[in-house]
């Protein structure tokens, strides 16, 4: 699971260079002097320019299956692949997990089937940045 992740994420830190409107993957610099870009542009047309900053932070609460599939499915789409990217948040569903602790020797029993809470997969997606 963590190889898929690692690749899957990768190959959106290199599509989502090439979307010019989009500002995950640019640096503080970088969006900075895009805000600055955009400023000297409208200040010498007529009218006036409005910026708008969200923090994104604990955006994790709304990353949910029905809000980024259709996303997923797009970047499926420009990539040439199908039901990769959008099969993020139905892999750990299917997937089998295994906590390892070699100070503590659990028995196969224990170890083999481990009920998991949702909300640990609710980090899945956030080294795309990077």
């Amino acid at each position: 699971m963590r190889l898929f992740q690692v690749a899957t994420e990768n190959n959106i830190k290199h599509v989502f260079k090439f979307i010019p409107h989009q500002t995950i993957t640019k640096s503080e610099d970088d969006l900075f002097k895009r805000f600055l870009k955009i400023l000297e542009t409208s200040s010498s047309e007529e009218g006036g320019a409005v910026f708008m900053s969200m923090d994104f932070s604990s955006w994790c609460t709304s990353f949910r299956y029905e809000a980024v599939t259709p996303l997923f499915e797009e970047l499926d789409r420009l990539l040439g692949v199908e039901n990769v990217l959008a099969y993020t948040q139905k892999s750990p569903l299917e997937s089998i997990l295994l906590f390892q602790d070699r100070f503590c020797f659990a028995d196969r029993a224990q170890t083999a089937s481990r009920k998991v809470d949702l909300g640990a997969f609710m980090a899945l997606r956030h080294g795309w940045r990077d």
